[in-house]
């Protein structure tokens, strides 16, 4: 289930569709009842929330995901690939290797040395440890919240250009 607050996850300088370089994060629906573990599960949905937009301006250009390959740090976590599964409504796939970085930098190495006569060949050895298929209950759910999630990039940059006219306003009067 998903969480009651909407995290804009922008505390750095964002990328694609933004591109945004001064960055403004928010947390809405944060009160005196949450607890510890509905602010990191909001977390975590709201960075997933942003990778949806990222894959739904994709699809919409004509580029097809079926299935979404997770590597790296964030493939570690069981209970976030599932929140991703269910927000992204996508199969995510883990393969047994999830340190893409270093079997990136042995599959060259092998090229490199002869080992491998091309790049597909070492490829066959990525073998998928889990997949994780959303939860259409949860999908569901989360698909209600992308909506107000979509209208919190806006109400933020609204936010921060009224913060900035007033510090300029500060600084004329002084």
């Amino acid at each position: 289930m998903n969480t009651r607050l909407l995290v804009l996850p922008h505390v750095g300088v964002t990328g694609s569709p933004y591109c945004d370089d001064r960055p403004f994060g928010m947390i809405a629906g944060l009160t005196l009842a949450t607890l510890r573990g509905e602010f990191v599960k909001g977390l975590l949905e709201g960075m997933t929330y942003y990778f949806r937009h990222g894959i739904a301006l994709m699809e919409s250009a004509g580029i097809p995901i079926d299935v979404l390959r997770v590597v790296g740090g964030g493939a570690k976590s069981d209970r976030w690939l599932q929140i991703k599964a269910d927000i992204l409504g996508l199969p995510l796939a883990r393969p047994r290797v999830a340190e893409a970085g270093v079997f990136g930098c042995a599959i060259l190495a092998g090229l490199g040395s002869g080992v491998y006569g091309s790049v597909e060949e070492p490829m066959r050895m990525i073998e998928v440890e889990r997949v994780f298929e959303p939860n259409m209950q949860n999908a569901a759910r989360y698909d209600e919240t992308f909506g107000r999630y979509l209208d919190l990039y806006p109400a933020a940059m609204t936010i921060r250009d009224k913060d900035i006219r007033c510090q300029a306003i500060r600084k004329e009067s002084a």
